[in-house]
């Protein structure tokens, strides 16, 4: 169990996650609905650059500290490629991913209070519906394909850390400093640099922590660190509530029946895949790709394909499957 000094910094870095997703309304739903739909590739390279830049980190770490993260692994087999799928679909369905849900909350979109409650009972749900091979128990192990590769991936993340140092060593804030991180929208290098710090401290300070690693454990019988988890969800979302108050989008939406129905429905789907893949798409991102996990790399690419196809195929329907479609997270300008 962490001490309480760790438990301090990690409460305060789940705050700061919080206000960084919510300026930065990082959401893989959206990246690929702005491609689609506006041509716009940003929030989608801002998806790659946080996986590359954690992966510098993380090797970087083990090269100078020898520490290892000890990922999350799973045999690879049909449940991973269905649990992939079914978290593309139930994100389409929410509107929004794990993370970008914390942003759309952030907005004032209280609805979304409802998603992680689908997404327990759909956890519970999975328990006794699926067969037995499928709920399959996780094991962490060292890394070892990613320490192979932890030399070249440093070096490749120092390099590309002194380029764009270097590519904007004269840039300055077209407004104050405290205007544009409180009050405009950041920009996805921006958003991915602080949002890597952030994830990778609180990873190494008390482990797996997002709240979709709680409803996993609370499903599965092993509440451990229940308090824990439970304090550093409460911390991210409510400082996305503040990030939000703070910039130039603050407009509360009245919560509908119809929009309830919407996250719990969402979040029972994505409580399916979670037990099945036993973490959320935070974690896969994150953790799972920058380390090269095998069932990672194949669940991240199947609920890719599932968004795309899903947001391509409603293209021309009167609703829009991104929640945000007609407004960004934040105000406009960016840090």
């Amino acid at each position: 169990m962490p001490g309480y000094l760790d438990i301090g910094l990690a409460l305060v870095c789940a705050g700061l996650v919080g206000f960084t997703i919510q300026r930065g309304g990082i959401c893989q739903v959206g990246a690929v609905d702005d491609i689609i739909h506006k041509g716009q590739w940003r929030t989608a390279r801002g998806i790659v650059v946080a996986v590359a830049a954690a992966a510098a980190v993380y090797a970087l770490l083990h090269l100078t500290t020898g520490v290892e993260l000890y990922p999350i692994t799973l045999p690879l087999g049909p449940e991973v490629v269905v649990g992939g799928v079914l978290l593309g679909i139930g994100a389409c369905v929410n509107g929004a991913c794990t993370l970008g849900s914390i942003a759309r909350f952030g907005s004032g979109q209280w609805s979304f209070a409802a998603m992680p409650v689908g997404l327990f009972i759909g956890c519970l749900t999975a328990n006794d519906v699926l067969p037995h091979p499928w709920l399959t128990e996780p094991v962490r192990r060292a890394p070892h394909g990613a320490d192979h590769l932890a030399p070249f991936v440093a070096t490749a993340g120092v390099l590309a850390l002194v380029w764009f140092v270097v590519r904007h060593r004269h840039w300055r804030p077209s407004v104050p400093l405290t205007e544009a991180v409180f009050h405009r929208r950041w920009n996805q290098a921006a958003t991915t640099l602080v949002l890597i710090a952030l994830w990778v401290t609180l990873t190494q300070l008390v482990g797996p922590w997002a709240y979709p690693d709680l409803t996993f454990d609370l499903s599965t019988g092993h509440p451990h660190r229940v308090a824990l988890v439970v304090s550093l969800t409460l911390a991210t979302f409510t400082i996305a509530v503040v990030a939000g108050r703070t910039g130039r989008n603050w407009s509360p939406v009245r919560v509908r029946s119809s929009d309830l129905v919407r996250r719990l429905v969402g979040g029972f789907i994505l409580g399916f895949g979670i037990r099945m893949l036993t973490r959320g798409n935070g974690s896969l991102t994150l953790i799972g790709l920058p380390l090269l996990v095998g069932d990672a790399i194949v669940a991240m690419l199947c609920l890719s394909v599932t968004i795309s196809l899903i947001v391509w195929a409603t293209r021309n329907a009167r609703f829009s499957v991104v929640t945000s479609r007609n407004g960004s997270p934040a105000g406009p300008g960016s840090l």
